[in-house]
């Protein structure tokens, strides 16, 4: 790591962050200019909600107001990951919600599969046993 990296920098607002910081606020700017990674100083946070986290992701609408979109403990690439994976314009939901039922679906046919398979072992071990009376999760069974 080069000393530079290491060296905070000073915002506009008088505050220094760190260089990853500048580093994912401009992937947040190229990614999206409309969204701002922002530094919320101590004194500003509202220490009364459980929202003391010292980074958030700002939305600046086009009419001028903003809003926060999600506030985070750190700052690395967990945010953009997050902003990412929350991107419903530039993501395919419909295609995440098929995923997912797909892979509940998968689980779902995999117990019974799993269930199959143990009636038929069950069954192959009453034909191939000489017994007549056979005892299975506490019922007696007769052939």
């Amino acid at each position: 790591m080069a000393l530079q990296d290491s060296l905070p920098i000073a915002t506009p607002e008088g505050y220094f962050v760190s260089r990853e910081h500048q580093r994912i606020a401009e992937i947040i700017q190229d990614y999206d200019p409309s969204l701002h990674l922002v530094f919320i100083p101590p004194a500003n946070r509202d220490h009364n909600d459980l929202n003391e986290k010292p980074f958030a992701v700002a939305h600046i609408q086009p009419d001028g107001k903003a809003y926060i979109a999600f506030f985070s403990d750190t700052c690395d690439e967990r945010i953009l990951e997050r902003l990412f994976r929350n991107d419903t314009h530039k993501r395919d939901v419909l295609s995440d919600i098929q995923a997912s039922e797909a892979a509940h679906e998968a689980v779902k046919l995999y117990e019974q599969m799993e269930l199959e398979g143990i009636q038929q072992d069950i069954a192959a071990t009453l034909i191939k046993s000489p017994l007549h009376t056979f005892s299975l999760n506490g019922k007696k069974l007769q052939l």
